[in-house]
């Protein structure tokens, strides 16, 4: 059963970059038109390689949209991500001498292994449109080495339908303790609201995890401050009791086993077909949501 409906509990900001490789677009030089006459531009030709697999569509219609008004540029976009390990292929691509003219970085990592390839884009417009602190993660000796051009929230995501065939209130949720107690109700019902529990919490993504969940626990630890977390030398993870009892809890209300749950289960198996009533995502998720919905 299909139960319409979502909200969010808590919710971070995370912001992806694209970068520009120096000199990197193909120029086919000038050419001659039928009149005998040498074109006044170029042929341009830019690939881009990108990982937000939610959005490939659009950025190709937008991509689409450029080369209308600019009939010397094509742009050839390739997009890498969800189970792919876009890392690897962009190494790959790097190592065969086929880097990209765009590419996604995910911050000072990114920008120091790359740093040789990248093209300061300083004095662009983009930057100076840039929201405050969004450059930070891809700034070097007073260059700017990426753009960005995705902001996302995340959190905790639930299915309002379900929670009120429940008797939950999810503007009663205020604590950590108030969720605990959200998630009882439900897996205490599980049987008569017919799902399979509470959450689903992919543990097989180290991403999930790793980053998205261990952020909101190492975050306030340096100030929200991206470069201030990239450059300690030491972590105290003076938060560390209070993300192990987020992670314990998940699990406990969880389906089975969390081990072996990946994205995919997570989303389109369990919480699109309302199996589950909560899931820790973020709005990348709406592609799939908005589908779920027309459905």
């Amino acid at each position: 059963m299909k139960r319409k409906g979502i909200g969010i509990v808590f919710s971070l900001v995370l912001v992806f970059s694209v970068s520009l490789v120096a000199c990197s677009s193909n120029e086919s030089g000038s050419q001659n038109g039928d009149d005998g006459n040498e074109s006044s531009q170029d042929e341009v030709a830019i690939d881009v390689f990108q990982f937000k697999v939610e959005f490939k569509e659009q950025f190709e219609e937008l991509a689409a949209k450029y080369e209308e008004e600019h009939e010397n540029v094509s742009i050839n976009i390739e997009t890498v991500g969800g189970g792919s390990d876009y890392a690897s292929v962009l190494k790959s691509k790097i190592s065969s001498g086929e880097t990209p003219a765009i590419f996604n970085i995910a911050g000072p990592p990114d920008v120091e292994q790359y740093e040789d390839l990248l093209a300061d884009v300083s004095d662009t417009k983009a930057a100076e449109a840039a929201l405050d602190g969004t450059l930070a993660g891809v700034s070097q000796n007073e260059e700017v080495l990426g753009l960005p051009y995705n902001q996302e929230g995340y959190g905790m995501i639930y299915n309002k339908q379900m929670f009120e065939d429940a008797g939950v209130d999810p503007s009663s949720i205020q604590s950590f303790e108030d969720l605990q107690a959200a998630a009882e109700t439900i897996d205490s019902q599980k049987d008569e609201l017919g799902i399979q529990a509470a959450l689903a919490f992919p543990a097989k993504e180290t991403w999930v995890t790793g980053q998205h969940l261990a952020n909101v626990f190492l975050a306030p630890e340096f100030n929200g401050n991206v470069m201030e977390a990239y450059n300690a030398s030491t972590v105290q993870f003076t938060n560390s009791e209070q993300m192990k009892s987020f992670v314990d809890f998940q699990n406990k209300y969880s389906v089975q086993p969390t081990i072996s749950l990946n994205y995919s289960q997570q989303v389109e198996e369990l919480f699109s077909t309302g199996q589950v009533a909560m899931i820790q995502q973020g709005n990348w998720y709406t592609v799939q949501l908005n589908q779920w919905i027309q459905n």
